[in-house]
């Protein structure tokens, strides 16, 4: 059986978060986007 690897990225712009979760998801990994927000970020994990 194989693992998926779940990651959550704290920037949803355009420029880095959203370019980042592509590549990663490419790789076949689960990609959380969220806002630069220490609070949402908690309630998502």
């Amino acid at each position: 059986m194989k693992k998926q690897l779940n990651v959550i990225i704290a920037d949803d712009s355009a420029d880095f978060g959203q370019n980042c979760a592509k590549i990663l998801k490419s790789y076949g990994m689960n990609v959380t986007l969220c806002g630069k927000d220490g609070y949402e970020l908690i309630k998502i994990i």
